[in-house]
């Protein structure tokens, strides 16, 4: 069985704890998780987008950070088991840019040929989808220290050429259950979230935002921030994503929700909710999901507890919601290609590239490691950068396990 811890819409401000209405929130959902494990166990966290309020680096830094290094402690769990993507509220967007986006996003809406346009800008223009993706700036930089970019994001943040083989969403294996493998997506459904439309805040999701290949036996989760209500054409790019993903979480509405149909959908609510007056206190109710997940031969099941904020009681505390329970039928899945072996089979058992990855991101020295493998490499100081374009060199000439094993030396 695979347990997930998951979070959504926490909207860090840019102010100090002793002036936050939710410090003391955030203090029983760490003691609730820390109840939990003493008992259970914790796999992974999982935040849903609009970890910040205004996609700038203090509310990554001072807040972000600190509370994701808690929950993890209490979890037991480390750096590699932590799992983001972004929201609308993870990007600045003021960044410069923001009249040559706007053009963009009405083409990226409403052009029938809107696939082929990303496309196109992606292999032709790359100065322009660094226009696109300059809001989520700092957000990539927080984003990088838990390995979850997409390639394509990677180059944009170390001002790397974008190569036709970069993707735009990101995916890393969880667990094998049975015969099965859990493959976690990570999809950025904000790329055009920067205005408001006649239909309100509606968003574009190119099919390079989200389509993968469906392999034989993997089930495919996807974590992203807005439902396909909140997507233009999102009736017919849901039945796409439910042949892709059989289990699919959300954020961005405040409100939990289930849905179950040819997948199971978790809209997930919020961590912390706006809340403005008083009677937005009974709309919106601060939440947080540990969901189980296991498979029995070809049958998926999903279990939801959600952990709920009541306002109303003396004892302030998050209570045991109604636990909900699905299951799916895995053989609905249409004959598809064997997975791929994505990791290195050099490096120890139970070790990924991603691990690698995160572990040379959190030592402070690692320019003491690339300038031993690469004593001609170019050591900006921009530790993202960087190891991103380190990494990529590695990659591509196969010393991976030397890699790790330096790491190991340095006790990393």
């Amino acid at each position: 069985m695979l347990t997930l811890l998951q979070l959504s819409d926490i909207h860090f401000k840019k102010f100090d704890n002793a002036l936050d209405e939710y410090t003391e929130m955030r203090q029983r959902m760490k003691d609730c998780v820390a109840d939990y494990c003493q008992t259970g166990h914790i796999d992974c966290l999982m935040i849903c987008g609009d970890v910040a309020f205004s996609g700038n680096a203090y509310e990554y830094e001072n807040k972000a950070k600190p509370f994701i290094a808690d929950l993890l402690e209490r979890m037991g769990a480390e750096v590699k088991d932590v799992f983001v993507i972004p929201g609308n509220h993870d990007k600045n967007r003021e960044a410069p840019g923001k009249h040559t986006r706007a053009f963009l996003r009405d083409g990226l809406l409403y052009d029938v040929e809107a696939d082929f346009l990303l496309d196109s800008i992606k292999r032709e223009e790359p100065d322009t989808l660094k226009n696109l993706y300059a809001p989520f700036h700092d957000y990539m930089e927080f984003a990088n220290e838990y390995s979850c970019l997409s390639g394509v994001a990677e180059k944009m943040l170390s001002d790397s050429n974008v190569g036709f083989s970069d993707r735009m969403f990101w995916n890393y294996k969880l667990a094998t259950i049975g015969d099965y493998t859990i493959v976690l997506n990570g999809i950025n459904s904000c790329l055009v979230s920067d205005g408001k439309d006649e239909k309100g805040h509606i968003q574009a999701l190119p099919a390079m935002l989200y389509k993968t290949v469906q392999e034989r036996k993997v089930v495919n989760i996807c974590m992203m921030h807005h439902p396909m209500e909140q997507i233009e054409k999102g009736v017919a790019i849901e039945s796409q994503l439910d042949d892709l993903y059989a289990m699919q979480f959300y954020g961005h509405i405040h409100k939990q929700s289930y849905k179950k149909g040819d997948a199971i959908k978790v809209f997930s609510g919020a961590l912390q909710p706006d809340i403005y007056e008083e009677e937005d206190k009974k709309q919106y109710q601060p939440v947080f999901n540990i969901v189980e997940i296991d498979v029995q031969g070809d049958t998926l099941s999903l279990t939801v507890k959600p952990y709920i904020w009541d306002w109303n009681t003396e004892d302030v505390s998050f209570k045991a919601g109604k636990q909900e329970a699905f299951t799916l039928d895995l053989t609905r899945q249409r004959e598809a290609r064997t997975i791929h072996n994505h990791q290195n089979r050099n490096l120890p058992e139970g070790v990924t590239i991603r691990d690698v990855k995160i572990r040379l991101m959190s030592y402070s020295h690692y320019h003491n490691i690339i300038k031993e493998m690469y004593e001609d490499f170019e050591v900006t100081g921009d530790k993202g950068k960087d190891c991103i374009r380190f990494f990529e060199q590695v990659e591509r000439e196969g010393r991976i396990v030397e890699l790790n094993n330096k790491l190991n030396q340095y006790g990393r």
